[in-house]
């Protein structure tokens, strides 16, 4: 075999390999619950005044087992969300792992950040819980929550795999190779029904039951 033919292989199966890791391991993503992360979802309906509790995830899909038997020693994600629709009362870490750290920003009122550092215990689990947040929805429509990479720096590592002797950076996977991928949750606010806009249904009750009761 040529030098040529030589180099054209170890090419081809380098990249053979590359593209075979990377779809074996790009099946981690951000996601969202209400109930504890028995259903996860990408949308909710609320009603304007409305005080909700969202949970954050990361969380395996497909092929990927990295967070059940490796487990997290370092996770941080950072919230952006269009204001003028609602308000983000509080946010708050597991308190079962050590040295958390969080931020919150209200001053301007459009973000905030997960993060936490140095666990005690690896965060291991088909979904391992990042935190949460609560949102009061104060007018009619749709606020986007965008989740992205905490520090997009490409020598910065937020989601780390407690691997031995170094940790494992798995940012590329979950925010792609620029760091630019968001995970999305849509909460739209909807209007409480007036009683005016019952009136007819009562009214209508109480014609019925009247009927029926004296045989019109």
């Amino acid at each position: 075999m040529s030098l040529f033919s030589r180099n054209i292989l170890r090419v081809t199966v380098a990249l053979f390999a590359l593209c075979s890791s990377r779809s074996a391991f790009a099946d981690l993503i951000i996601d969202f619950s209400v109930d504890g992360g028995a259903t996860f979802i990408s949308s909710f309906e609320t009603n304007v005044g409305a005080t909700s509790t969202f949970e954050v995830f990361i969380r395996e899909v497909g092929v990927e087992n990295r967070l059940s038997t490796i487990g997290l020693v370092e996770t941080g994600t950072r919230a952006t969300f269009n204001t003028g629709r609602g308000q983000v009362l509080s946010i708050s870490i597991p308190q079962d792992r050590l040295a958390p750290r969080s931020n919150f920003s209200n001053a301007s009122g459009s973000g905030f950040v997960l993060m936490e550092s140095a666990f005690d215990q690896p965060g291991r689990g088909s979904s391992v819980k990042l935190g949460e947040f609560v949102f009061l929805a104060s007018q009619q429509g749709a606020t986007e929550f965008r989740f992205g990479d905490a520090n997009r720096l490409l020598t910065f590592s937020n989601f780390t795999l407690a691997t031995v002797p170094a940790g494992f950076d798995l940012d590329p996977e979950l925010f792609g190779g620029d760091r630019g991928r968001t995970y999305n949750l849509t909460i739209t606010a909807v209007p409480e029904p007036s009683l005016v806009s019952l009136l007819p249904c009562a009214l209508y009750l109480w014609t019925f039951r009247r009927r029926v009761r004296y045989g019109l």
